[in-house]
């Protein structure tokens, strides 16, 4: 064993602590990730970057890194829907995790301890490990922060040479087109360069603006030929949930900075996570300790390292939109540096209380031994709650595509010929044979541009257009949210084209929006005959529907 690895055993602390805490959600991938599958599928059959077979090229995914990742494992024959994202996934957290720990042990002499203690409290989070293993690219995301931290302090080390800030911008803007939001990474290497008071230290002018220069770009060179690649293939310049979902705006910008709703409710949402019940008060706390730390010259450039890096993340979680799968899915980069933020700031306080070093690690170990606790007994709370209801699993809808042919069956179609407008569509994607249109959005450019949050203005007639004139689905299946999005009975060619084989009043939308509307699933009339209708209530029987008040 290298002294290298040797060094790194310590790291196992917290990996077997995430590995642990990860084999708790066993089985369960997000229904989002069969949309990544689905297109890496495509993608290593040379059918491009597309939901479906002779679709259109579409940007459906967060991450176009992380489906070249899984298109890697379809094009060598190893993907399996669970184990191939599982192992993946646990091998970058390992692989971050080291990075974080060699990094910071080599640029302090207390970063190891730091590092390990911090490393041991996230691992313990339930937001952090959910999103890590739920096939989704959380993971990746971490892991280019994670290189991202380390190439910052090796500039640090390294100014007396001119640093390497061009390195530090290639690969913030690699973490830039990991995930839309990670762009505002970028900003962390000058916020800390002002923070830490080094970036006039010892640098003469022409110095500071040659590494300026170089700095951006590097950015700016990543991430300008990824725009070009998404304006060249694609033809748009965002990706198409960003018209689904909506993203950053003015009217969210101004917001924040006044401090209005909903940015104090998702400020302590963050907080709760972290600290259950006393989030307001650790917020104030840790908030406390950062004034008095910096006043009393207590930090060095790592804190403020640290420090720039948690104030993008909350920033990025701040400024994105709200997110219906629960457990701060958008808060993975918020959590990992949280919790090393709070570790560091925990020396630093406990080296000016104490009177000697021995004192001082003693307070330290007290302490963070008191987080570890209180965290695990927040963590094992979220963490039994989720698995009883785990964000829509693949699987349930994998099940529904399979539901779908056999629908197309019992009304004599050929599988291949169905289509079905449907709104989740991952695990039918994956595994069904029928033509998926997405009315949840993310795979649909004309349904996002006109009913999406993130569209100039909604085109409600456009979106009827494409259904009842265009795409003429054979089965529309509705609920929830997607019921009251479509309205779909605002046209009369809906009930003049379509039969309902299951309809109900959708007591979701009636509880969220005082309004009743009519959610189910519907056929086109004249795919019905007596013998189909038959076969259809036979299936119908059998199956599942959501937000259904006599379905139970």
């Amino acid at each position: 064993m290298t002294t290298r690895l040797r060094s790194l055993l310590p790291v196992l602390l917290p990996v077997s602590l995430f590995v642990v805490h990860v084999s708790v959600f066993w089985r369960w991938i997000v229904d989002d990730a069969g949309i990544v599958f689905a297109v890496a599928r495509n993608v290593a059959h040379g059918q491009g970057i597309v939901c479906q077979a002779g679709g259109e090229r579409i940007e459906a995914v967060s991450s176009l890194p992380w489906m070249s990742l899984m298109a890697s494992a379809f094009g060598l024959g190893i993907f399996d829907l669970v184990w191939t994202p599982k192992v993946v996934s646990v091998a970058l957290v390992v692989v971050s995790y080291s990075v974080i720990y060699l990094t910071l042990g080599e640029n302090a002499p207390w970063g190891k301890g730091v590092a390990l203690v911090g490393l041991c409290w996230l691992s313990l989070q339930t937001g952090f490990v959910v999103w890590s293993a739920s096939g989704l690219e959380n993971p990746l995301y971490v892991f280019g922060l994670s290189v991202l931290l380390a190439c910052a302090l090796k500039d640090l080390h390294t100014r007396s040479d001119g640093g390497c800030p061009g390195t530090v911008g290639v690969v913030a803007g690699i973490v830039g087109v990991t995930r839309p939001e990670g762009v505002l990474f970028v900003l962390v290497y000058p916020v800390w360069r002002i923070l830490a008071r080094v970036s006039n230290a010892g640098a003469t002018g022409v110095e500071v603006m040659r590494g300026t220069a170089r700095y951006v770009i590097g950015f700016g060179s990543v991430i300008s030929a990824f725009v070009l690649f998404r304006w060249s293939y694609f033809g748009e310049f965002l990706p198409n949930p960003y018209y689904a979902k909506g993203g950053p705006s003015w009217r969210m910008l101004e917001d924040l900075i006044v401090f209005r709703d909903p940015m104090p409710a998702k400020l302590f949402g963050l907080t709760e996570a972290l600290g259950g019940g006393l989030g307001w008060w650790l917020l104030g706390l840790v908030c406390a300790a950062t004034v008095w730390c910096w006043l009393r010259w207590l930090f060095d450039p790592i804190h403020s390292l640290l420090g720039a890096f948690l104030a993008i993340s909350t920033l990025a979680y701040l400024l994105l939109p709200g997110d219906w799968m629960g457990e701060y899915r958008y808060a993975t980069p918020f959590f990992v540096f949280a919790y090393l933020y709070v570790s560091g700031l925990l020396w630093a306080v406990s080296g000016s209380l104490s009177r000697g070093s021995k004192s001082r690690v003693v307070t330290f170990l007290v302490v963070a031994i008191v987080i570890f606790v209180g965290t695990l007994q927040i963590g094992s709370q979220r963490s039994a709650a989720f698995v009883s209801h785990p964000t829509l699993p693949i699987q349930e809808v994998v099940e529904t595509g399979r539901h779908f042919e056999r629908l197309a069956s019992a009304l004599d179609i050929n599988i291949n010929s169905a289509a079905v407008l449907t709104p989740s569509v991952g695990g039918a994607l994956l595994k069904s044979q029928v033509r998926i249109y997405d009315l949840g959005m993310l795979c649909d450019r004309v349904i996002a541009h006109s009913l999406g949050e993130g569209s100039s203005r909604v085109g409600r007639r456009r979106f009827y257009d494409y259904v009842f004139d265009e795409i003429r689905p054979t089965i529309i299946s509705t609920s929830a949210y997607h019921s009251w999005l479509a309205r779909l009975d605002d046209d009369p060619r809906f009930r003049r084209d379509y039969a309902p084989i299951k309809e109900y009043v959708d007591r979701w939308v009636q509880e969220r929006y005082g309004i009743l509307l009519y959610s189910g699933e519907f056929v086109r009339r004249d795919r019905l005959s007596g013998k189909a209708e038959t076969r259809i209530r036979e299936e119908v029987k059998r199956t599942r529907y959501f937000g259904c008040s006599d379905c139970d």
